[in-house]
């Protein structure tokens, strides 16, 4: 009995993505090598890992608490007195002057009495202005970079592009032409060469 071809449902050849570099022997590429060898892959487990436990909030189940590691050693709560601080005394001042001598002082210069003392309307150094040094004493010397040239003075005559050397008709019947060649005839077909027979 023939197989009914039709009522086949699996994927033809063109369903599977084809890689252009395998051919009957294998891949065609340059050899390729690996940094170590290839390990089998390791089978892992499927229980739950450390970070599935919750061990905060086990309620006490086993022990009385999560272990807890202080720092340093536990102190006592200290005990903080309401005694006042050494800025909260206002005390009065002295009734009479110390006989302990202190350290001495000095002053810049003598103290003054301002009200004696009378500015005079003279004007000042910034009233006055002061001239060039090199009015009243030898000048500094004077350099320059390089020679003084005198100025030229440019005449007003024509240039070379005022002169239109191309319109030679006064004296010519034109101007000059040049070619770039030698000019051959289009229907004479000679050689430069004779032939053997015409010796």
């Amino acid at each position: 009995m023939l197989k009914d071809i039709t009522s086949e449902r699996s994927p033809g050849p063109a369903a599977y993505a084809q890689n252009s570099k395998y051919t009957n022997t294998g891949e065609a590429s340059t050899p390729k090598y690996t940094i170590t060898g290839i390990q089998k892959s390791l089978n892992f487990g499927q229980g739950p890992g450390p970070a599935d436990y919750n061990v905060e909030t086990g309620k006490k189940l086993v022990y009385p608490g999560v272990p807890a590691y202080p720092i340093g050693v536990r102190l006592s709560g200290r005990r903080m007195d309401d005694t006042p601080a050494p800025n909260a005394y206002s005390l009065p001042a002295p009734s009479r002057r110390s006989e302990v001598r202190s350290a001495p002082n000095y002053t810049m210069a003598g103290r003054n009495d301002n009200t004696q003392l009378v500015l005079n309307k003279n004007p000042g150094p910034a009233d006055y202005t002061v001239g060039s040094p090199d009015l009243y004493l030898d000048a500094s010397p004077k350099y320059t970079m390089g020679v003084t040239l005198p100025e030229r003075k440019f005449n007003d005559f024509p240039g070379p592009l005022n002169y239109k050397s191309e319109q030679v008709t006064a004296h010519l019947p034109s101007m000059p032409k040049f070619t770039m060649g030698i000019k051959h005839s289009q229907y004479k077909g000679e050689f430069a060469v004779k032939h053997e027979d015409e010796f």
